[in-house]
């Protein structure tokens, strides 16, 4: 449930910049929220392992809070812009015949 809401409202927020600065929710734009909708949320199951982990080791509330906060910025920008990365080198790879060929 975590997740989906992190998810929900990050991608609301991004929404909200894009709206805000004028510019419409075009195609472009529409893959880029799907980007961090599936960053947020993958990001906040990881931060939610990384907490899980932490508490093992160190069980008081500020460790747990810092594991949290980290886990989440660390996973929701790692997997958004991993996610960005594959939809690139998969645009760019259609370009290409081949991977290695020189």
């Amino acid at each position: 449930m975590f997740a989906l809401v992190w998810s929900l409202m990050i991608t609301a927020l991004a929404a909200f910049q894009l709206t805000q600065a004028s510019r419409s929710l075009e195609d472009g734009r529409l893959d880029t929220l799907g980007f961090l909708a599936v960053g947020s949320f993958v990001g906040a199951i990881f931060a939610l392992v990384f907490d899980a982990l932490v508490r093992h080791f160190r069980p008081q509330p500020s460790a747990r809070f810092a594991a949290l906060f980290v886990g989440l910025t660390t996973g929701t920008v790692g997997f958004s812009a991993f996610l960005h990365f594959l939809d690139c080198r998969s645009y760019y790879a259609s370009w290409h015949s081949s991977t290695f060929k020189y």
